[in-house]
């Protein structure tokens, strides 16, 4: 193997090993926002239990049965991780 040969060897080696730490960096970023949007999620699920208990308490029924519908939506939406991370924190799950 020439010195030319082994410098593009190289090189491809350093180019291979850079697109590789893109790619984690890259599903780092796909983690973390999958990440931060369970806790939107949860946040929105939280304001709507709240905002349903309080509609129930003032006797709106139109309005307890629209936030209602909002909250089961947002449940419904939850990811499979985040469903798995609140069964294994109830102990549903080893």
């Amino acid at each position: 193997m020439s010195s030319v040969q082994r410098g593009e060897a190289r090189r491809d080696e350093e180019m291979r090993r850079d697109w590789q730490d893109r790619a984690d960096v890259v599903a780092g970023m796909t983690w973390l926002k999958g990440r931060i949007s369970d806790w939107l999620r949860e946040a929105r699920i939280r304001t709507l239990a709240k905002r349903c208990l309080d509609a129930q308490v003032a006797g709106s029924k139109t309005l307890t049965r629209a936030y209602w519908e909002e909250l089961v939506t947002e449940i419904m939406a939850r990811s499979p991780e985040q469903v798995a991370r609140l069964e294994q924190a109830k102990g549903l799950r080893a």
